[in-house]
């Protein structure tokens, strides 16, 4: 219940950010992200839901929304999880809501980056010898 505890914290309390003594930061920050990622779509269908254009450019038709909703958070989380593992984002509730609304820019990124210090490092072994 304490993990649970640590994503309301995150998500609604006045300073927007996690106790100290949590175990698993980066969990409640890619959990915190997911439920924004979630957030995010909801909001979006509701506004093509009174006659606007999506503004993420996605599509809502019957069943499909339960599933974009659904991957979309999932998205959220994981760019969450890798974004806050590399130390690219703090651990707050600004960052959670900035994954969630802009994952789809955030991971292609930070997985090209992640190929690129690879790609750096097998150069820099080879060198060394």
């Amino acid at each position: 219940m304490e993990f649970i505890d640590q994503i309301f914290q995150m998500l609604f309390s006045i300073d927007g950010s996690y106790d100290e003594t949590v175990q698993y930061p980066l969990a409640v920050f890619a959990a915190s992200s997911s439920i924004m990622g979630a957030i995010v779509v909801l909001v979006d269908w509701l506004a093509t839901f009174a006659g606007r254009a999506s503004m993420l450019k996605l599509i809502y038709r019957g069943p499909n929304i339960l599933g974009l909703v659904a991957l979309w958070g999932i998205g959220a989380g994981l760019g969450g999880f890798l974004g806050g593992a590399f130390g690219i984002f703090q651990l707050n509730r600004v960052a959670a809501v900035t994954v969630g609304l802009a994952w789809p820019l955030v991971l292609p990124r930070l997985l090209k980056s992640i190929s690129e210090s690879e790609d750096r490092e097998d150069i820099d072994v080879e060198e060394a010898e």
